[in-house]
């Protein structure tokens, strides 16, 4: 008798239920392990930019976080971020690197900003939360460290 992980033909009114059996195995996932999971349909809603209706109401965290100093004595520093989903503005925290005040914050609707007014020389920590008016306010995004030009 052929062992249960033995792949052999179909016989002829067989049924893709009664695998394993020869143009029937289910797709093999990363790791080599075979699944029969379809694809998500929820994923779907991603793909056109939309929100699913049981969605949390918390925005998102924002990601890919980039802060660029300005020229040599400045004091201004350009950040950038991708787009959360949920969010309609942005908390974006300016802290001291030493005891963690705060030493600028603004409230943003774009996903970039530039700040001005900084004290040269000054290394501070960028830190960067989405907003609603549904859900509140989300994590940080991880802190970019910088010393202002």
């Amino acid at each position: 008798m052929p062992s249960a992980k033995a792949l052999t033909a179909c016989a002829p009114g067989q049924s893709r239920r009664e695998l394993p059996c020869a143009g029937h195995r289910p797709p093999a996932v990363p790791g080599g392990a075979p699944t029969s999971q379809k694809p998500r349909k929820h994923e779907s809603w991603y793909a056109f930019g939309f929100a699913r209706p049981n969605d949390p109401e918390t925005p998102e965290v924002p990601e890919h976080l980039v802060v660029t100093p300005g020229a040599p004595g400045s004091g201004v520093l350009f950040i950038d971020w991708d787009h959360a989903r949920r969010a309609e503005s942005y908390r974006v925290s300016v802290l001291s690197s030493v005891n963690s005040p705060v030493v600028a914050e603004r409230l943003v609707e774009e996903s970039e900003i530039t700040l001005t007014g900084l004290a040269s020389g000054q290394t501070v920590r960028i830190a960067v939360a989405s907003r609603n008016a549904k859900g509140g306010e989300s994590a940080a995004a991880p802190e970019v460290t910088i010393t202002v030009p």
